[in-house]
């Protein structure tokens, strides 16, 4: 399985936050926030969640699940 990232960002901003103030309720550091809005890189199951929790949104609404094929 790998977790594909929606737009953290768009969900920040609707809620007129700054990527320091989501970084710090989600307990996580701004500049690690700023990759992950990025897509530079992924968070995992637990940050997601974490994320997700300081938005007021669901996981499903900022990652999704998928399979990962093999060639």
């Amino acid at each position: 399985m790998i977790m594909n990232v929606k737009s953290i960002a768009d969900h920040r901003e609707k809620r007129g936050m700054s990527q320091m103030q989501l970084a710090a309720k989600a307990g996580i550091a701004q500049a690690q926030l700023s990759r992950y809005e990025t897509r530079t890189i992924t968070p995992g199951l637990k940050c997601a969640s974490r994320i997700a929790r300081a938005l007021g949104v669901g996981i499903d609404d900022i990652a999704f699940l998928s399979e990962q094929t093999q060639p």
